[in-house]
């Protein structure tokens, strides 16, 4: 899934809505994009110092925990 993102969607607000498109069939909310970004900038910085990755392996690994995090989203699992 992170992937596919990261291949097919150039930056991240491309790849915060392929992801909702993907998962939820909708795009994400305006408000939905903002935490998107915010997830993705904060684990990045994380993978970058704990793991000492680069900045795209770091990135790389941010889009694939924020796809889990869209996986287990109740919208994702729970049909209305």
């Amino acid at each position: 899934f992170a992937d596919r993102l990261m291949k097919e969607a150039k930056d991240d607000p491309s790849r915060i809505a392929l992801a909702f498109e993907m998962a939820f069939a909708r795009p994400p909310s305006e408000s939905e994009t903002q935490q998107g970004l915010s997830y993705l900038d904060a684990v990045t910085k994380r993978y970058e110092a704990a793991e000492k990755l680069s900045p795209t392996g770091a990135r790389l690994k941010a889009c694939d925990s924020y796809c889990r995090v869209i996986l287990r989203a109740n919208e994702f699992v729970f049909v209305d």
